[in-house]
Parts: C-alpha cells; structure tokens; sequence
C-alpha cells in the first residue's frame, strides 16, 4: 500500500472514533481482550479472550495430530483409495464433543473457586 492510501485509512478510522458507538465498541472490544479493572501488576489478568484461546488450544492441537488420518496427500501416497471420511470421523466427533465438555467443566469449576471463596467461618 502506498502512504496516501495509508493516511487515508488513517484519517477514515480516526474520524469513525470520534462517534460513540464506534468508541463504545472500542471499549468493548479493549475490556474483553485486555482485561478490565485495576489490578496490582503481580496478579494474573484472565481476561475472556485469553480464556477462549487457552479453550482452544487441546483441539487445536488434536487436529494437528489427525492430518496423518485425514490428509488426502498421506492417503493418495499410502494408496489408500477408498476412504470414508464420514465414517472415520464418528469417533473423532464424539472426541471433540467430550473434551470440549471436559474442558468447559474445569475451567468453569476453577473461575467458580476463585470467584466464591468458602471462608472457614460460614461452612459451620
């Protein structure tokens, strides 16, 4: 891009950040990502966005280690010809549903503890 069509993009975005709703968005987007609040610098800062990317990385990577199975290049040099692909998926599906529950479940169990701190006292 050359530096005019740059300075213009530059100018249109500055000029839609003057109105609110653009800059309510702004907020919006910065206080899922970055997290919101002021906190002391030594605490951990879970914000939602950091929370659904730590959520996706085990299917990620699973699906990383399923190209050896799916990959239509790896099948064509093994001279594998007939393959299912709707068949070979039923357990893999079944996979991502249950480590997605799993995973949900834990981290929903972690933020519930971290949130409502059980003193001593009240558990008599």
């Amino acid at each position: 891009m050359t530096s005019s069509k740059v300075h213009s993009l530059r100018q249109s975005w500055e000029r839609r950040g003057r109105h609110p709703f653009f800059r309510l968005v702004s907020l919006f987007v910065d206080r899922i990502f970055h997290g919101g609040g002021e906190s002391a610098e030594d605490d951990l800062d879970f914000s939602l966005g950091l929370i659904l990317s730590l959520l996706a990385l085990p299917g990620g990577f699973y699906s990383i280690f399923l190209f050896d199975k799916y990959g239509s290049l790896l099948q064509w040099m093994r001279g594998q010809n007939s393959f299912d692909p709707l068949a070979a998926a039923l357990p893999d599906e079944y996979f991502f549903i249950v480590l997605s529950m799993v995973v949900t479940g834990t981290v929903a169990v972690w933020r519930w503890d971290s949130t409502v701190a059980i003193s001593p006292a009240s558990s008599r």
